[in-house]
């Protein structure tokens, strides 16, 4: 007799988990309107996603924008520089400044275009090599012009590969000025 109810009181029991392990699970259980289909999960999933690829394109087009000014500021700074020298004939202590600062944003636009270390030093590198400070400067100068029209011509879904170049020779060039010093 205490075995059938037992039984009896195991078998309701099994059949009730049994039931609303079956039963269709919702995913959200504090949603309103559940429907069977799950379309409202399918549609703030295509939401989330919308969002989120229009936040990553807004981040491309900043950090674009980024790139072109630290190009600018380069260019201009160089400019100063060799204005500098052009009149003053040597460099002077402002100078060294700016080229520090110049040589930091040739580093974050060769970081922001893909580009990395360049260990390896090309055959042309070994006789363009400069005679001395000034020629560096100039040839500096001409690596960040360079720079400069090659990030204008690209776009932010573009990388250049000219720019990480003559991002690799200015580099290498102010290695050449910090071995000279």
């Amino acid at each position: 007799m205490i075995i059938m109810q037992y039984f009896t009181l195991f078998l309701v029991l099994f059949l009730i988990v049994g039931v609303e392990s079956v039963r269709p699970q919702n995913n959200d259980p504090w949603d309103p309107f559940p429907t069977p289909s799950g379309r409202r999960q399918r549609e703030d999933d295509r939401i989330i996603r919308e969002l989120m690829a229009k936040q990553q394109s807004e981040r491309e087009k900043k950090e674009y924008a980024q790139l072109v000014e630290r190009a600018t500021l380069a260019e201009k700074l160089t400019s100063e520089i060799e204005k500098s020298i052009t009149n003053n004939g040597s460099v002077t202590s402002s100078d060294r400044e700016k080229l520090a600062e110049v040589r930091r944003l040739i580093l974050k636009i060769r970081d922001s275009l893909g580009g990395g270390d360049s260990d390896e030093e090309d055959s042309d590198n070994a006789s363009s090599e400069p005679k001395n400070e000034i020629d560096a400067f100039h040839k500096i100068a001409e690596n960040v012009e360079s720079i400069v029209s090659e990030v204008k011509k690209s776009t932010r879904f573009s990388i250049s590969v000219a720019a990480i170049e003559s991002a690799n020779a200015a580099l290498r060039l102010f290695r050449f000025l910090r071995l000279k010093n």
